[in-house]
């Protein structure tokens, strides 16, 4: 996992950014965590700052790689599959 940040309170385009995580996450809430797959660009989670918290956040994280692996095996799976035919 990658951990970025995206401030949507402060820079040269707070709105742009503002609008980009409620548009992704339907929350205006700050913090606010997402996993998104890099390939798609599609999100797998998202967690708030009381879930972020959590003692099973590590687990919460888990399970995301565990989703993105399955995700990106169906994909391999339809692309070697169009390669043979």
């Amino acid at each position: 996992m990658v951990v970025t940040s995206l401030f949507t309170d402060q820079g040269k385009a707070p709105v742009r950014f503002q609008k980009m995580k409620e548009e992704m996450t339907g929350s205006v809430t700050n913090p606010i965590y997402v996993v998104i797959d890099p390939f798609s660009g599609k999100k797998i989670g998202q967690y708030d700052y009381n879930q972020a918290k959590a003692a099973d956040f590590a687990e919460r994280l888990q399970k995301n790689i565990r989703r993105f692996r399955r995700m990106n095996r169906n994909v391999a799976s339809v692309q070697a599959a169009a390669k043979q035919s």
